[in-house]
């Protein structure tokens, strides 16, 4: 007390100085804290390590226990691809991305399973629309994996890097983006899954790639390294979490029992009725036999389309091909299961405007009406439309061609048909020789019969038969080609070759395309951007270890002997292709 008595009497204390200093030791404190929690919460103090065993790309390929995954390799996808040979999961690696998903396409058709495919970034997005486009048409269950540029680096210009999301978006159910490894299980079951590098590859690469330091001495260099520290560690937190990822049941709305009686009277006083079966027939796998039962006890004449074609036995006195235009006219109770009135049906034009049309699309068909003996007179009716259709087309099979060089396209067909074993499994791709095999060749069974679909694609061809002969290695399989559709897939024959798929390809080649060629003279009067070369195919196949065959008139005598030959040599593994020069023909003008 005497010593602050004795101090000078101008020693004021600063009050709001000492204020400042705690309230300063104050932040300073609360900053400390909220460090400490930001890096327990985010692991950025201690060494950011993942406890994951494995990568992403592992995650990604055991999920969905998928056998086959097609694919054109790329550097952004390679984790996946070498985790699926680990997890011996057969890769498929096709010359171009659209062939992948067409071949996914077709593989989920006819196993009843998902179809898994799988490009890289960019250009490889890019190079799938139209396939996945087809998939979408056609109602086919099928997984694109993408790879994409690493996060950090969106928009600052990394190899391929694109918005694939907004490119993919209008023509998938869904499209997402994985950010966290510990997502990858709980997203893969959308249709377009992005998955940056970062995601994929294992946690010391990504580390070292996003240059990552152990010791920073500038302020700068630290902050930077910090929030490098956080993102690696967001990326790979609990990543070895196990989720639940089991396929989602899909639900299957019931019909009506309303509704199903309401149909029941109208096919009761109905005496023409017509049964029109299409391709979502086919989404209830598991039970398309007692489907097939079902449409057998209704009892009424059906035209099948798309991949119902087969459902019904050729010889089955319900199944009609021929004149289905007129027989729509005349119907006056119309069934159409699993078929939609577009541009097939000239958008419902072709239907009797009088008849009672009802249209039946993913429900379940309860219709058990038996009334063969009130259709007979109108069997009888298609019955003779049908035969006098193949009457026309006999007759065309004996008009000689144009040019003597080549081939009668509607004998080579019926030749064709009857070459091919009785368990083929046909795959379609062209416009007007594909379109007029669908009126002679026979479909030899339920899903033996692969076509594009309601889209229409060309190129489908050798994505379908790849997923075919990987479905049903022990059944042959033919690709029935125009010239301007084998145009699109000619290098998968390599791929052909080294999976070891024999497969056998018979190619209508008029040197043209003849479906637009045809209409567009007729319009125009030129044939400007419609005319191609008699190629010779047969030696592209042949340099990719096939057996390449030309057929023209030279040796068009001996074309059965030839046909005759070719399941021998399939049956031995040898791949086959046809190439057969043929004649423009007009069969199809104005034909339904």
């Amino acid at each position: 007390l005497k010593y602050f008595q004795s101090m000078d009497d101008t020693f004021k204390l600063d009050w709001t100085s000492v204020s400042v200093a705690l309230l300063v030791c104050l932040a300073i404190i609360v900053v400390q804290y909220t460090w400490m929690t930001v890096c327990r919460r985010f692991k950025v103090l201690q060494k950011c390590q993942s406890r994951l065993t494995n990568h992403g790309g592992e995650i990604v390929a055991r999920e969905h226990n998928v056998n086959f995954v097609f694919t054109l390799c790329g550097g952004h996808i390679s984790p996946i691809l070498a985790a699926c040979e680990n997890l011996n999961i057969r890769i498929i690696d096709t010359r171009h991305e659209a062939t992948a998903v067409f071949a996914a396409d077709a593989m989920s058709r006819l196993s009843g399973k998902i179809g898994v495919a799988c490009v890289t970034a960019g250009p490889g997005v890019a190079n799938t629309i139209v396939a996945l486009k087809n998939a979408q048409m056609a109602e086919s269950s099928v997984l694109l994996l993408a790879g994409a540029s690493p996060t950090l680096l969106k928009g600052r210009g990394p190899l391929q890097d694109m918005d694939q999301i907004a490119l993919v978006k209008s023509i998938c159910k869904c499209a997402v983006t994985v950010t966290r490894v510990k997502d990858i299980s709980k997203k893969l079951r959308p249709v377009f899954v992005e998955l940056p590098v970062e995601v994929l590859y294992p946690f010391d690469i990504v580390k070292k790639q996003m240059g990552i330091k152990e010791n920073c001495k500038g302020f700068r260099d630290r902050i930077i390294n910090f929030y490098l520290r956080w993102a690696l560690c967001q990326l790979f937190q609990d990543a070895e979490l196990e989720f639940d990822c089991s396929p989602l049941t899909p639900h299957l709305t019931e019909a009506k029992i309303a509704d199903v009686e309401l149909i029941k009277q109208m096919l009761a006083r109905s005496s023409r009725p017509l049964m029109l079966l299409g391709s979502q027939l086919m989404a209830n796998f598991e039970n398309i036999h007692q489907l097939k039962g079902a449409i057998e006890l209704i009892g009424i004449p059906c035209y099948c389309g798309g991949m119902s074609r087969g459902v019904l036995s050729d010889d089955s006195e319900l199944l009609f091909r021929h004149k289905r235009r007129e027989a729509l006219k005349q119907a006056d109770f119309i069934l159409l299961v699993g078929t939609v009135c577009d541009f097939r049906l000239n958008y419902g034009k072709s239907l009797n405007p009088m008849a009672d049309v009802v249209v039946v699309n993913r429900g379940k068909n309860q219709i058990k009406m038996n009334a063969e003996s009130r259709f007979s007179g109108w069997m009888e009716i298609l019955r003779d439309q049908e035969n006098l259709q193949e009457l026309e087309i006999i007759k065309l099979t004996e008009q000689n061609s144009i040019d003597q060089n080549l081939l009668n396209s509607i004998l080579l067909l019926k030749k064709v048909d009857s070459a091919a074993p009785d368990d083929t499994i046909f795959v379609f791709d062209g416009g007007d020789f594909v379109g007029s095999a669908s009126y002679i060749i026979r479909p030899r069974g339920c899903l033996k019969w692969l076509d594009p679909g309601p889209f229409g694609t060309l190129g489908i061809g050798a994505g379908f038969a790849i997923a075919a002969k990987l479905c049903h290695p022990n059944l042959p399989v033919w690709i029935i080609y125009g010239d301007g559709a084998v145009g699109y897939s000619l290098l998968e024959f390599d791929t052909f070759t080294r999976h070891q798929l024999p497969v056998v390809a018979v190619v209508g080649n008029d040197a043209r395309w003849s479906q637009i060629h045809r209409t567009q003279t007729s319009i125009f009067g030129t044939a400007v951007g419609c005319v191609l070369e008699y190629s010779s195919y047969e030696q592209v196949a042949a340099a990719f270890h096939f057996k390449g065959i030309k057929i023209d008139g030279t040796n068009g005598i001996t074309v059965e002997g030839i046909l005759n030959e070719v399941p021998q040599l399939n049956a031995h593994g040898i791949g086959v292709l046809l190439n057969c020069y043929i004649s423009p023909s007009g069969f199809r003008d104005g034909i339904e």
